[in-house]
């Protein structure tokens, strides 16, 4: 599985049915928000793993912090890996050192 499909799914078991009780749509969401880190459109991390944009339907914990504990789940979820807030629109998600 690919660094950016390991991502993809754990964003969907944490927060698939927050986004959108509907699976696909959430899946959907979640694909068209998602980026490899040297190919994110924003060039907000280009050395991240993957770029999160959540201004289309994903939450950010600095906007919303009941969500904060929840990206923590989604980062335990991403061995070896973890989520970092860049901003209020913009996820990256980075390999541990």
């Amino acid at each position: 599985m690919t660094t950016l499909n390991q991502v993809r799914n754990a964003i969907e078991e944490v927060f698939g049915n927050y986004i959108s009780e509907d699976k696909a749509k959430a899946r959907d969401i979640i694909n068209k928000a998602t980026f490899r880190g040297n190919e994110d459109p924003g060039e907000w991390a280009p050395t991240s793993e993957v770029v999160i944009h959540t201004e289309s339907g994903i939450p950010n914990g600095l906007y919303d912090c009941r969500t904060l504990e929840m990206w923590c789940a989604v980062s335990d979820r991403l061995n070896g890996m973890f989520c970092e807030h860049v901003n209020g629109g913009v996820i990256a998600v980075y390999r541990d050192y």
